[in-house]
């Protein structure tokens, strides 16, 4: 992220789990604020973040407690192949960033479902009530939904939302996606 989009700009950090990525936004020169669905994430990232201005617990409705249009920057980071209806949330992403702003996304890619699939087949085998998401769930991070994104529907997902792609590239041999999107 260059330092030039977000030095003095509002940012939320959306699913900041232990806040790694707000205290980078920080020394970069953005002011802001972090949410996320644990309340134990928020607790660490309050007490070891020097500049952070505001927390917010996530709801199971996704919505924010913020006016229409507060936000420059937008920080998803890991975060969206773990929410099951990412259209919903997105929605409220566009409804908080200011127009022209941008938002940041970071998915898995199906190559890291890849990786994972031949464990996923035999745990499947084993429990055929077993759902893919979950076991790619607890494969990856040890939650209880995994999804992957493919360029596609990663770019569909922006453009169904109000947002234009700017930007869609892998990296760390094609397992991770990375997006940037302008709100239009």
């Amino acid at each position: 992220i260059p330092i030039e989009a977000i030095k003095g700009k509002k940012v939320l950090d959306y699913g900041s789990g232990n806040g790694r990525d707000a205290r980078e936004l920080i020394k970069r020169g953005a002011i802001v604020d972090v949410c996320d669905i644990a309340e134990v994430n928020l607790k660490y990232v309050k007490e070891n973040t020097i500049g952070l201005n505001q927390a917010f617990l996530l709801e199971r409705s996704n919505k924010i407690p913020v006016a229409d249009e507060t936000y420059d920057f937008i920080n998803l980071n890991g975060v969206l192949h773990h929410i099951e209806d990412g259209k919903s949330v997105l929605k409220e992403l566009n409804r908080i960033l200011k127009k022209e702003g941008i938002i940041y996304i970071m998915v898995y890619s199906e190559g890291l479902f890849k990786i994972h699939l031949p464990h996923i087949i035999e745990s499947i085998k084993k429990n055929h009530d077993l759902r893919w998401e979950n076991e790619f769930g607890k494969l990856t991070d040890t939650c209880n939904y995994s999804t992957f994104y493919n360029s596609f529907e990663l770019v569909r997902l922006l453009i169904d939302n109000g947002f234009k792609a700017k930007f869609v590239g892998d990296f760390h041999n094609g397992q991770f996606r990375v997006v940037s999107g302008v709100k239009v």
